[in-house]
C-alpha cells in the first residue's frame, strides 16, 4: 500500500555488485535478486531509509552474501513505521564517498520525509538514487514528528547545487532533467503552503481555532478522500513550520493562523 507501481531495487556494478534498497523481507524478492547476481559477488547493500517498503530484505541479503550495508540507522523517536531490525555496517557520515571498485557513491543526507533519510550519487553517471526524497509524478508523505517540512525544504535546495544528468526514485521510473524536477517540487511545496495560510485565515477568522481534520479538507480539496489521511499527516508538517515560523498557533489540536 502507498508504493504506487512498487518499490525499485537498482542493481549497480559489473563483477562486483552493489544493490540499493532490497526491498521488504520477500523471500521471492530476495531470491530474484540472488538470481540476477548470477554469481557475482553482492559486496554492498545501501538503504536510502529504514521504511517497511525499502529496508527490512537488508537482513535476508547480508545474512545470504556477506554485504557491507550502508545507511543509517532508524531514528529512536520515530512513529511505528520504522525498521527496527534495520543495522549498519557502521556509522556513515554525509558527503562520505564509498569507493566500489569500479564505480563510487557520495552519500547525500537529505531529511524531510524522515530524518534518516540518504540519496546516493553515482558518481561517474551523475545518477542521484531518491528513495521517496523525490517520486515520479507525486510528491512524498512528510512524516511528523520525525519528518520535517522545513529540513525537506532545505534537503531539495541542497540538491540544486549538485550535478546531476538523472534520477531515481524508489518508486517510478528514471528522471530526465533533474533540475526541472527539483524547482517543481519546490513550488508545489511552497504553493501548498501558501494555500495552507489562506485557508487556515479564512477557516480560524470565521469560527475560532480549527482542527487538522477540519482544514486538511479545505487545503486538500484536490485529493481523493481516502488519500486524506495520508495528506493530513503531510499538511501537520506544514503546520509545524508555520508554527516554527510565527505563522500559526496551536492549541491541542487546533490551529489558527
Amino acid at each position: 500500500m502507498m508504493t504506487g507501481p512498487g518499490t525499485n531495487s537498482y542493481l549497480i556494478g559489473t563483477d562486483r555488485l552493489a544493490l540499493i534498497d532490497p526491498g521488504p523481507a520477500d523471500a521471492i524478492h530476495i531470491d530474484t535478486v540472488l538470481q540476477l547476481l548470477n554469481g557475482r559477488p553482492l559486496d554492498w547493500i545501501f538503504v536510502t531509509h529504514t521504511h517497511s517498503d525499502h529496508s527490512p530484505g537488508t537482513a535476508l541479503l547480508r545474512e545470504r552474501t556477506g554485504a557491507e550495508v550502508i545507511g543509517l540507522a532508524p531514528p529512536s523517536e520515530a512513529n511505528g513505521h520504522q525498521d527496527r531490525s534495520f543495522a549498519p555496517t557502521r556509522l556513515y557520515e554525509d558527503g562520505e564517498t564509498i569507493d566500489c571498485g569500479d564505480f563510487a557513491v557520495q552519500l547525500v543526507h537529505t531529511p524531510g520525509h524522515v530524518s534518516n533519510h540518504l540519496c546516493f550519487l553515482l558518481l561517474s553517471e551523475q545518477m542521484l538514487f531518491t528513495g521517496d526524497h523525490i517520486l515520479e509524478g507525486t510528491t512524498p508523505v512528510i512524516l511528523p514528528p520525525d519528518g520535517s517540512m522545513g529540513a525537506y525544504l532545505n534537503s531539495l535546495r541542497r540538491l540544486q547545487s549538485l550535478t546531476l544528468h538523472s534520477l531515481a526514485p524508489g518508486h517510478g521510473r528514471v528522471m530526465s532533467d533533474p533540475q526541472a524536477v527539483i524547482e517543481k517540487l519546490i513550488r508545489h511545496r511552497l504553493h501548498r503552503e501558501q494555500k495552507t495560510i489562506r485557508v487556515l485565515t479564512r477557516m480560524s477568522g470565521e469560527s475560532g481555532a480549527v482542527s487538522l481534520e477540519q482544514l486538511v479538507v479545505g487545503v486538500y480539496d484536490d485529493v481523493v478522500p481516502h488519500l486524506l489521511p495520508w495528506a493530513q499527516k503531510t499538511l501537520l508538517a506544514h503546520l509545524i513550520k508555520l508554527k516554527d515560523e510565527g505563522r500559526a498557533t496551536q492549541q491541542e489540536n487546533n490551529w489558527s493562523a
